[in-house]
C-alpha cells in the first residue's frame, strides 16, 4: 500500500488492485476491477476513545477498529454482536500482524518506509478467505491513525 494521488493503493505485480479516497471525513476503499466501493471508513469520538467504523458493502456489515494500544496491542476489531474478528498487534518497531480469533495469521505488514506513507502488505491465504476486504480496511486505518488523517 502507498500513497498516491492524495489516497492510497494496492498494487500486485505492479498492478493496481485496491485504492481508497477521502472525502467529508470518511474514507472509501474502492475494487480496481469494479469501480464499486468495498468498505467505508467513519472515524467516531465515543467517551472511551476513538473508534472507526468499517462498512463493509461487500458483506453487508458493519465492523468497528478499536485502538487498544497496550504492550504490543494496536487494536481490535469487532462485528456488530461485539464479538471479537481481528486482533492487530505490534511486532518490533516497523511489523504488524493482523490475527483472527481462532490465532490465524491474516495478514502481515511491514512499515519500512518511516518518512514515507504506505506499508508492505502480504494478505495470507487465511485473511484472503476470510475477508480481504476487511483486511485492506485494517490495512487502510493503521495507516491513516499513524499519519492523523482519519479524525472524527
Amino acid at each position: 500500500m502507498e500513497s498516491h494521488a492524495g489516497g492510497y493503493r494496492w498494487s500486485l505485480d505492479g498492478e493496481e488492485v485496491v485504492s481508497a479516497v477521502g472525502h467529508d471525513g470518511r474514507w472509501d476503499v474502492i475494487d480496481s476491477d469494479s469501480g464499486k466501493v468495498a468498505v467505508t471508513l467513519i472515524g467516531t469520538d465515543e467517551e472511551n476513545g476513538n473508534r472507526i467504523a468499517m462498512v463493509d458493502h461487500r458483506h453487508r456489515a458493519v465492523a468497528t477498529f478499536i485502538p487498544t494500544p497496550e504492550g504490543a496491542s494496536i487494536g481490535l476489531v469487532r462485528d456488530s454482536h461485539d464479538r471479537v474478528l481481528m486482533a492487530v498487534r505490534a511486532d518490533g518497531p516497523t511489523g504488524v500482524h493482523v490475527v483472527d480469533n481462532d490465532g490465524r495469521v491474516l495478514a502481515l505488514a511491514s512499515r519500512h518506509r518511516p518518512n514515507q506513507r504506505g506499508l508492505d502488505l502480504l494478505v495470507t491465504r487465511a485473511g484472503a478467505s476470510r475477508n480481504e476486504t476487511i483486511v485492506f480496511a485494517v490495512s487502510l486505518t493503521l495507516e491513516l491513525m499513524r499519519n492523523e488523517q482519519l479524525v472524527p
